[in-house]
């Protein structure tokens, strides 16, 4: 649980319902409750992502960020990205080398999700290879078209 928590603001309403979401959780073992708390853009819209979660890596566990979109069912997908969407994206990328209270709430990874009509869901992250260089030259608004 300390994961997900380290990796919001301490204060506010967002890190209130997640630990009140998570205890509960703990409690009464709420599926609803766990659901309610990992979907943070409920609760903050300018959070950079839409759902929390983690992420085994080797031994350790790390917290992701889940930025879902909807697509069709066949591509190539157009995928809108804000400006802050590719700045939390940045900051995560390069979190080891943002200053120590930064790292903290940047540390684990960052995902781009593609949800199908079908419910299928494809990873999209592979796709924004090299995208925040060519984004430093041009701007910081994206749409991004992925086979």
């Amino acid at each position: 649980m300390e994961s997900l928590l380290s990796v919001i603001p301490s204060s506010g309403r967002t890190a209130e319902n997640l630990d009140r979401c998570l205890r509960e959780w703990n409690e009464t073992g709420s599926i609803e409750a766990l659901e309610s708390g990992l979907y943070i853009s409920s609760v903050w819209d300018g959070a950079g992502y839409d759902m929390l979660g983690l992420e085994r890596n080797g031994e350790e566990i790390e917290p992701v960020r889940y930025e879902i979109k909807s697509l069709g069912d066949e591509g190539p997908y157009k995928v809108h990205l804000t400006p802050n969407q590719l700045r939390v994206y940045r900051k995560v990328l390069h979190s080891s080398e943002t200053k120590n209270t930064e790292q903290t709430l940047y540390q684990g990874s960052w995902r781009l999700l593609g949800v199908q009509t079908g419910r299928q869901g494809v990873d999209l992250t592979g796709e924004l290879n090299g995208l925040l260089t060519w984004l430093t030259a041009f701007g910081t608004k994206a749409t991004v078209m992925m086979d």
